[in-house]
């Protein structure tokens, strides 16, 4: 039901925005999360519904699921894909976390695959022609050094192309069963443990032949210049220049002005019943937006620099103007200091240890923002009165 409602929604967009119309289309992404649960039949009519709304041909194409269902029923959803999208690239992300069956046990995720059939589906994409993916947690509860680098071994050896490493994020209050369990929580390591494990793993991951191309993303080197490289992610860096239209539960789009001087998300009903509502009401599908001004958008770039490894002054500057760096560079003065980001002529990037300290990095960043945001309502509320 939700696949043909998003077939809806792709139309009625069109009908809309007639200008849209075939328009070029450099990345197409079926997820996040399991959206290989699809049955094949509304996926075929899904698939060919985008074909004849867009143009694919320079598009990259991936699917993200669960890895068993890759290779589950008649007809397997990455063989529709590739017979119903003309598109330049295909590509297959999985959610692994683990190739410990204990683990994957203990987490409730032995029925989405083992290691076995990890590698089966590297395989089965590479017969097609297809780039694999794979998504690794590590320092998870109790974990030692030694399990997180077999982990990341065996990644390498099943011949995944792009191998995403995170971080387990687990705390008291997050909701989750395991972060009400204080056993759990007591046997999780410090942030000093995990981003010195985060500091091995990573020189692991190069030192047996791949490249960093963003905070999680490790890709095999010979893909450098081809291609297949990964490029949905980089092009979503770009969010000056990149365009998004987000379509089914929890879509976002994203649309800015070629002034850089405003822009607007907007984002679909988070439920499946809330969505289906959403498109029977013939409205608007989104039901939260956010509007972005220069400050707002001067932030976004930051954070989605930051994910890119660094910060471009030059690029900056041409998009903002050269005094918009003043509001900023206390901030990364502090960053710098502190041994989180390395200044250069033209840009700041992040050291290894930054990289484990994004997070922070741009939460800081967001206070700042938020201050300025607080401190401009304050004073027009006082012009008002």
């Amino acid at each position: 039901a939700v696949a043909r409602a998003v077939v809806q929604e792709v139309h009625q967009c069109l009908s809309n925005k007639p200008d849209l119309n075939n328009a070029p289309v450099s990345g197409l992404y079926f997820g996040g999360g399991t959206a290989n649960l699809t049955p094949p039949t509304p996926f075929r009519l899904l698939a060919q519904t985008l074909a004849e709304a867009y143009d694919l041909t320079t598009a990259e194409v991936s699917l993200e699921g669960v890895p068993s269902n890759f290779l589950r029923g008649q007809s397997l959803l990455i063989d529709v894909m590739q017979e119903e999208l003309r598109a330049r690239h295909f590509r297959i992300s999985m959610g692994i976390q683990t190739f410990s069956e204990t683990r994957l046990e203990q987490m409730g995720r032995l029925a989405f695959g083992r290691p076995a059939v990890f590698e089966s589906v590297v395989k089965a994409a590479h017969q097609r022609g297809m780039t694999a993916s794979g998504d690794l947690l590590f320092n998870l509860p109790g974990q030692q050094l030694a399990e997180m680098r077999d982990d990341v071994q065996q990644a390498v050896n099943i011949g995944l192309d792009q191998i995403c490493l995170y971080h387990l994020v687990m705390f008291r209050g997050l909701g989750t069963a395991w972060s009400r369990d204080e056993a759990v929580l007591s046997s999780l390591p410090s942030n000093e443990e995990a981003a010195d494990n985060w500091l091995i793993l990573r020189e692991f991951l190069l030192d047996n032949g791949y490249r960093q191309t963003s905070l999680t993303n490790f890709e095999r080197q010979e893909l450098a210049d081809d291609p297949r490289r990964y490029r949905y992610e980089p092009i979503s860096y770009e969010s000056i220049h990149c365009q998004v239209l987000g379509f089914g539960p929890a879509g976002i789009s994203y649309s800015s002005a070629p002034d850089s001087q405003y822009a607007l998300k907007t984002m679909n009903p988070e439920s499946s019943a809330e969505y289906l509502q959403s498109i029977q009401s013939q409205g608007p599908t989104w039901n939260r937006y956010f509007q972005y001004h220069q400050r707002d958008l001067e932030l976004l770039h930051f954070t989605r620099r930051l994910a890119a490894l660094r910060v471009d002054k030059t690029s900056f500057s041409e998009s903002f103007g050269a005094s918009a760096w003043t509001h900023h560079l206390d901030q990364f003065a502090v960053f710098v200091e502190a041994g989180l980001m390395n200044e250069g002529q033209h840009a700041y990037s992040l050291t290894p240890r930054g990289m484990f300290f994004s997070d922070s990095i741009a939460a800081l960043l967001a206070e700042g923002h938020r201050q300025y945001r607080n401190g401009r309502l304050l004073s027009v509320h006082n012009d008002n009165s």
